[in-house]
């Protein structure tokens, strides 16, 4: 809300007073004085457990002890495995993603599930405005001021607009205590873990193991179909491949009631698939050409 209004030293106003904690927050990085540096070599609990429903089945790392990288982790070496270091996430802090994976198969001859980690820097250190993590936080509290207790109240009975006044606390005293809030306002830099966790869990089945190769059959036929037309038609070779595969023979023959006429003629054909002879068909010869 706004306050009084103050005036130019010419009589012009000026602006007008607001109410608000002061001083204003200074722009400056953390010190070096402030950094933890014990911080890199704490370590951190990471309990993770996944339930695959489909398989009504269960897996976590807690395990019955604590294991180096499985669920017990130093702070520096989380940064390292993110491609930084403790000395350029200290002072102005930084954005850990930890991605879990669960990838598991729950076949009897398969090993037991185990989470893999993965850590990457989220944020960029060589970002010029607000890089790292950072967040503030203000405590409130307030302090006794000792000031000057006001002079007591000496107007006439008879004047209504000032005896109605309630008289203040403390009157003839020298002095009264008056309570004053103040704020403390604290940026922290730190370090920020960010957590996400995927899975995946599967099992052999026979059913689909029959599915993929009756596909991978028909599929067979059908890449020997579109071979064919695509060297016969579409090639710059077509017409060498199409000699290789068909043979053409020319001559008069005909097929009636299933039986050879008397004008037909039956071709003998060498090792070579080329017309050798020609000859006419046998009275009980029912032959086909080739």
């Amino acid at each position: 809300m706004l306050g009084p209004c103050v005036n130019g030293t010419d009589g012009s106003e000026s602006g007008c007073l607001i109410q608000g904690w002061g001083p204003v927050e200074a722009e400056f990085s953390a010190t070096p004085a402030s950094v933890l540096n014990e911080v890199e070599n704490w370590t951190a609990f990471i309990r993770c457990s996944v339930y695959f429903s489909m398989y009504d089945k269960r897996a976590d790392n807690i395990g019955t002890e604590l294991v180096p990288n499985y669920n017990l982790f130093v702070i520096g070496d989380m940064l390292k495995d993110a491609g930084t270091s403790f000395e350029d996430a200290a002072a102005e802090g930084a954005i850990i993603s930890v991605s879990i994976d669960w990838t598991c198969s729950f076949d009897p001859w398969s090993r037991a599930c185990e989470p893999e980690f993965t850590f990457a820097r989220l944020d960029d250190p060589s970002q010029k405005f607000s890089k790292g993590f950072n967040f503030r936080y203000a405590n409130y509290y307030y302090l006794s001021k000792i000031v000057p207790a006001p002079a007591p109240n000496t107007t006439a009975p008879n004047d209504t607009a000032t005896a109605s006044a309630p008289a203040p606390d403390h009157v003839g005293a020298d002095f009264t205590l008056e309570s004053i809030e103040y704020r403390d306002l604290f940026k922290v830099y730190g370090i920020r873990f960010v957590f996400q966790i995927t899975g995946a869990g599967y099992r052999f089945s026979v059913v689909p193991l029959f599915v993929n190769i009756g596909s991978g059959l028909g599929l067979l036929v059908i890449a020997t179909v579109i071979t064919d037309v695509i060297a016969v038609y579409i090639f710059p070779q077509k017409r060498k491949y199409h000699d290789a595969k068909f043979m053409e023979i020319t001559g008069s023959i005909q097929r009636t009631s299933g039986s050879l006429e008397d004008d037909e003629a039956v071709y003998d054909l060498d090792d070579t698939n080329q017309v050798s002879s020609m000859h006419a068909p046998d009275e009980d010869s029912h032959l086909l050409p080739q």
